[in-house]
């Protein structure tokens, strides 16, 4: 067997291997990263967000919501230590959220240690936020995930969401907009969550 042939059977193992983990593939050395290129190229492999790679059949295949999934395991196995928040965290809880808002991977960071964000990941000041696993990946807890997310979303958006978790949580709707007011009277200005959460019912099917 010859030296390409074993890389190239290497690299194939690597796909197999992230497929079984449903993540997306990493190279680690330059040669993995100049192979994948040529299999970008050549129209066998995808490149879905920047140093990460999937067979293209493979990524095809997948709803939208799930190559978000992908793409946020993938970067939880390669940096254990990452709290993801907003819309990444909705959407490992598989809530109704927007394809719209999946293009961006949104990741929490400390108050007192802000840092940059870049063209596909979004830093948020909410590492104070309590925290909690889903399918592997650290998330901001379920309730402060929806009221982030209903904070920043436009009323039909953040109306599915509320809707999502009072079925989620078998919340009654008193008991959700008693919680979400005390929520939001810290705030400032008036978002599309207050009203969202006042409308929310569990019988509410999201659009």
């Amino acid at each position: 067997m010859g030296r390409s042939t074993t890389r190239s059977a290497a690299l194939d193992e690597m796909f197999d291997q992230a497929e079984r983990l449903r993540q997306c593939a990493q190279p680690t050395s330059r040669n993995e990263t100049q192979a994948m290129y040529r299999r970008v190229k050549a129209g066998e492999l995808i490149r879905p967000a920047p140093h990460l790679y999937a067979r293209a059949s493979t990524w095809k295949r997948l709803p939208k919501d799930e190559r978000s999934r992908w793409v946020i395991r993938t970067i939880a196995h390669n940096h254990p230590g990452t709290v993801f928040c907003l819309y990444s965290a909705a959407v490992m809880y598989r809530l109704p959220v927007s394809y719209r808002y999946l293009g961006h991977i949104h990741i929490c960071t400390d108050k007192r240690h802000p840092s940059g964000s870049s063209t596909w990941i979004i830093r948020h000041a909410y590492l104070d936020d309590p925290v909690t696993r889903v399918e592997g990946v650290q998330v901001t807890y379920l309730v402060q995930t929806v009221v982030h997310c209903m904070r920043t979303l436009p009323f039909p958006d953040a109306l599915a969401l509320a809707d999502a978790l009072l079925r989620k949580l078998k919340i009654e709707p008193s008991c959700w907009r008693h919680a979400t007011t005390r929520q939001f009277s810290a705030w400032r200005r008036e978002t599309s969550a207050t009203p969202s959460a006042r409308r929310a019912t569990p019988r509410r099917q999201p659009p």
